[in-house]
């Protein structure tokens, strides 16, 4: 099955997890996290559409809220870990409760990417 897009997370991050079952689907692109003194480098999105997971609650969220503010095929999915994360979800293409059937919320975002 072709693949329709690219899924980019941060590594280590809550939704790294998230992530990996829909590898068949999607090319899957683990983003490498800021260290000291070296920012996060965001690859060049090119053609491809892409999704983006973010932890709303994570550190590298306004990383993501600026590359979709630039790029307009890019949607940014943002996982609650408690469902109680609406203020950080500005932005957002959708919202996914962490504790939720990720695979089903996919799907029902998929007309994203």
């Amino acid at each position: 099955m072709p693949r329709l897009g690219e899924i980019w997370y941060f590594e280590r991050s809550l939704t790294a997890p998230l992530a990996r079952p829909l590898r068949r689907r999607y090319a899957l692109r683990a983003l490498p996290r800021s260290s000291r003194g070296r920012p996060t480098v965001l690859p060049s999105t090119g053609e491809a559409r892409i999704v983006c997971l973010a932890d709303l609650a994570g550190n590298d969220l306004p990383i993501l809220r600026r590359l979709v503010r630039s790029e307009p095929r890019v949607r940014l999915i943002g996982i609650s870990r408690n469902g109680a994360d609406s203020e950080h979800a500005a932005r957002c293409f959708a919202t996914l409760p962490y504790t939720g059937n990720f695979e089903t919320g996919a799907q029902d975002c998929r007309r994203g990417v």
